[in-house]
């Protein structure tokens, strides 16, 4: 007789459910790597009359903490995306692992939420400027490194969404598992 802890939520739903979480994770994956890759080989060099001109992404500290916040969240995936693996082969779906997942879900959720929405502010300011402070706007200059940047955040913010939507269906699986 199963315990409580490694009860499946059913024989038919359960084997569903790690399969959805399992392609999710690869989509977080690969979305968190897009981000992070086209974040930090961003750069772009303009010559003008009095020299160089350079836009590297680590000039801002926002762009720093949107690459380590992809970053982390990627690594994550990476290791949880073994516990899925390994629900599927045993057939087992723990009801803690469950809950730590979702918890942790949540977590790389508030933190990839964080690194998109301090990229995207940089990246606002970069292409309309701020007459307030007096600052031009940039992405007239660097156009590329702008589109690059903007790839990255779409990337990023898609892989937001994916851990929201696994959030949820751990939520959801948590509650299919006490009814």
């Amino acid at each position: 007789m199963e315990s409580e802890a490694y009860k499946s939520d059913s024989p038919a739903g359960s084997g569903a459910w790690e399969v959805i979480d399992f392609l999710l994770r690869l989509l977080a994956i690969g979305a968190t790597v897009v981000a992070a890759v086209v974040m930090a080989r961003d750069k772009q060099t303009v010559e003008t009359l009095i020299g160089p001109i350079y836009a590297k992404y680590h000039y801002s500290p926002a762009n720093v903490f949107f690459v380590a916040a992809n970053v982390i969240a990627c690594v994550y995936c990476v290791f949880a995306i073994n516990n899925t693996v390994a629900n599927i082969l045993t057939k087992r779906s723990p009801a803690f692992s469950k809950l730590l997942r979702g918890f942790f879900d949540l977590i790389m959720a508030a933190l990839l939420s964080a690194g998109v929405g301090a990229a995207l502010a940089i990246g606002d300011v970069a292409r309309k400027g701020n007459s307030h402070a007096l600052w031009n706007e940039r992405c007239s200059l660097f156009e590329r490194f702008c589109h690059h940047g903007a790839i990255a955040i779409a990337a990023s913010f898609v892989a937001t969404v994916v851990f929201i939507l696994l959030t949820t269906f751990s939520l959801y699986s948590l509650y299919q598992r006490s009814r």
